[in-house]
């Protein structure tokens, strides 16, 4: 059940999905058969054409168009390759053929004039319509195997990333080394940044307080040693040699 679980769709593409299958399914038909209806009551047709059918067509297309709908969200909401895709896609063409046969009356329609009974029989074609949507499902039956390797990598890609820790964020010019290290600060004023480097791999050049060190690796940059800790006599003023006298 991997491929149902809900983590791996997308529910704006469900939205998507299934607002295209409302507009082509539900509000479209519905538009196109009230507008017929109208027309053909303004011109007296009433008496000569089975009005209630064409409302039951109305019907029809609203009641059917709702699973159609909902399972369209599914469609779009479960991403190519997944398994769960490939089962609503089919379920969706299914639906379709039976909004079809019923928004069509079963592909039969019957009037009569003054005493004389009128039919029009075309489940033929209506069936031949049908079968060529049916042809959708064998889209998704191939879809799935298609995309099915690039599904399962981005699945593991995902679940990687879940597991990864979130690392601590580092302010621009500094490091996350350890002890041992000392502040390196470029001299040629190209970049301006301030990078870290091992002190063990630099050489020193001179002595004192004011000693600077300059890495053997980039002689162009140059280590700003760590003050050293004060005794308790020079924090008093005075120097190390006035404290041991």
């Amino acid at each position: 059940m991997g491929d149902f679980t809900l983590d791996n769709g997308k529910v704006g593409k469900g939205v998507i999905s299934s607002v295209l299958a409302a507009v082509k399914y539900l509000v479209i038909p519905t538009i196109i058969v009230t507008i017929l209806i109208s027309l053909l009551n303004g011109m007296g047709a009433e008496e000569y054409l089975p009005m209630y059918q064409l409302d039951m067509v109305r019907t029809s297309l609203i009641i059917f168009a709702i699973p159609v709908i909902a399972i369209a969200f599914f469609v779009g909401f479960y991403p190519k390759g997944s398994y769960s895709r490939m089962t609503f896609g089919i379920a969706y063409v299914a639906l379709i053929c039976v909004w079809l046969w019923f928004a069509a009356l079963g592909g039969k329609i019957e009037s009569s004039i003054d005493v004389v009974g009128v039919g029009v029989e075309f489940a033929p074609l209506l069936l031949l319509f049908m079968f060529a949507v049916s042809l959708k499902a064998l889209f998704y039956l191939a879809e799935a195997p298609s995309f099915r390797e690039e599904f399962l990598r981005k699945k593991e890609e995902d679940a990687r990333q879940a597991q990864t820790p979130p690392q601590a964020a580092v302010a621009p010019g500094e490091s996350t080394s350890e002890t041992g290290k000392e502040m390196v600060q470029t001299v040629d004023g190209s970049s301006g940044t301030e990078e870290i480097q091992d002190a063990s791999s630099t050489d020193s050049e001179s002595t004192g307080d004011n000693a600077t060190i300059k890495s053997s690796d980039h002689p162009n940059r140059i280590i700003m040693p760590r003050p050293h800790a004060k005794t308790d006599a020079e924090s008093e003023g005075g120097s190390p040699d006035d404290a041991d006298s």
